[in-house]
């Protein structure tokens, strides 16, 4: 009895702290498949426009294109090269890869055998000098699908 004589005025907040552990203890666990509203196992509807941001990728003999990193990438082309089999392919994954000549154009580019075209047949680029093509693939997971939209002005 002394006790609550003595420490009466803090009863209120041993309440609401024992209330807010009970409460605690009861959650439900977060669905960490969600985030900001979006779900990953669901369709979801969005009221604004959702933008992948394009990245550059390196020029080099052969071209390295890490998928995880870049979704949609930019490379210019410094001479002829050769597309190496991508990084982080997933299956279901839209992947768009923009091609450029540079300032002296002439360039070309072969394909690792990842890469899959309509009829077995690589596109072959525009090479006039600053030109611009544009790969579209969808992936399997283990190759690329790809279509060609060519002389892009």
């Amino acid at each position: 009895m002394y006790i609550i004589r003595k420490y009466w005025y803090m009863l209120p907040i041993v309440i609401f702290f024992v209330s807010l552990s009970l409460f605690a203890s009861n959650a439900p666990a977060p669905d960490i498949s969600t985030f900001g509203g979006a779900s990953t196992n669901k369709a979801n509807q969005y009221n604004f426009a959702q933008v992948i941001k394009g990245t550059s990728i390196d020029d080099a003999v052969t071209i390295s294109w890490d998928l995880d990193k870049n979704q949609i990438a930019t490379v210019t082309l410094g001479g002829n090269r050769t597309l190496g089999a991508p990084d982080n392919m997933r299956d279901g994954g839209t992947y768009i890869l923009i091609v450029k000549q540079d300032g002296s154009g002439s360039r070309t580019l072969s394909y690792n055998s990842a890469f899959k075209f309509p009829a077995g047949t690589a596109p072959t680029l525009t090479t006039a000098a600053s030109s611009v093509d544009v790969l579209t693939f969808i992936s399997d997971g283990s190759s690329m699908y790809g279509v060609s939209q060519l002389d892009l002005k």
